[in-house]
């Protein structure tokens, strides 16, 4: 079994560009804690700067996010995904908006949207783009990953991202496959960091001491 964690992101669009950004409601230092089969518990602080914020930012066909790997930020490049969308009848509501469903694979998972056309964007959450209007729900078939609309502001037109994504834009990016790679990386790094931190008796943390977390997305190796 696996802990559920909770977050609150906010998705901005303007004409050419979108930010899915990760917000935080405490100003506090927070815990992330991670519970495997075995009942080991995995604890990681989050700090809540603009800059430790997990994103996802597109401008056209570029989609640039952030991560962390083994509390450490890495900024990733990658180009743009075809997601394939399979458009059906099926429709529900969510709030005052009458949605349509739609289904996708991608990497490893299959997922199920709901948009509403009448809000005029091919934009999504997450990665999630390409279909004929806002994506308000998406989920993937096993609920690892859900992701619903809180709270819709249509209102601001002209959302301006310079000030907030500057940063982004000048930061080191790596390539999704440089990516991929130090992921795989990850459990392994994190217990090298602990061992350099225990004293000289303590005994050593091994790799099968590690809980497995499960990914949101499944790369083939």
């Amino acid at each position: 079994n696996y802990s559920t964690l909770n977050h609150n992101y906010k998705l901005q669009i303007n004409k050419n560009e979108s930010l899915y950004d990760q917000v935080f409601e405490s100003k506090t230092n927070t815990e992330e804690r991670k519970d495997d089969e075995e009942g080991i518990t995995t604890v990681r602080k989050i700090y809540p700067t603009s800059e430790r914020m997990k994103f996802v930012y597109r401008k056209n066909k570029e989609v640039i996010f952030k991560d962390l790997i083994a509390n450490r930020d890495v900024v990733v490049k990658e180009e743009e995904i075809n997601f394939n969308w399979k458009l059906n009848k099926e429709t529900k509501k969510i709030g005052s908006y009458n949605c349509k469903k739609a289904t996708t694979s991608f990497r490893g998972r299959n997922y199920t949207a709901w948009y509403a056309e009448e809000i005029a964007t091919t934009t999504g959450p997450a990665k999630f783009y390409g279909l004929p209007g806002l994506i308000l729900e998406i989920y993937d078939a096993d609920k690892v990953f859900h992701i619903k609309v809180k709270k819709i502001n249509l209102k601001s037109s002209n959302v301006n991202f310079s000030k907030k994504v500057d940063w982004i834009k000048k930061s080191k990016k790596i390539d999704l496959k440089e990516y991929i790679k130090q992921k795989s990386n990850e459990r392994e790094e994190e217990i090298n960091e602990i061992n350099s931190k225990l004293g000289k008796d303590e005994p050593r943390y091994k790799l099968e001491d590690s809980p497995k977390s499960q990914d949101i997305e499944i790369y083939k190796k």
